[in-house]
């Protein structure tokens, strides 16, 4: 079954950048993933006497890291949900999904005709 990792996450992470805002203990992570999106995170120290920039970094990577993860979980939501109404859908036609890898990878019909998924 597919899933979601920290590696298959850390595998996507193409850069990350850390901003402290001036004057503040306001520290801001931009993670950009390999498609050219990016999230991002925050951390803050009530005390400013304590703000340690190191773990504002971490914190503030964290948050980004769990925002991506969540979007990660989602897309993966959506394709298995695809996957499943496009077999339903097919087996109103008389073809029966052939399954690769935990997804639909092409369409078989009565007579054993198979059609990869990019011709149906």
């Amino acid at each position: 079954m597919r899933k979601v990792t920290r590696a298959s996450i850390y595998e996507r992470i193409q850069s990350v950048q850390y901003y402290q805002w001036p004057g503040t203990t306001v520290t801001e992570c931009l993670i950009t993933l390999d498609n050219g999106f990016s999230v991002n995170g925050q951390s803050a120290c009530v005390d400013p006497k304590l703000f340690e920039r190191n773990l504002g970094e971490r914190l503030a990577y964290d948050n980004a890291f769990n925002r991506i993860w969540q979007l990660e979980a989602y897309l993966l939501a959506e394709e298995l949900f695809r996957d499943e109404r496009r077999a339903d859908a097919m087996s109103g036609f008389g073809m029966q999904a052939v399954w690769v890898a935990d997804r639909v990878q092409a369409y078989a019909d009565k007579g054993g005709n198979i059609y990869p998924i990019n011709q149906v």
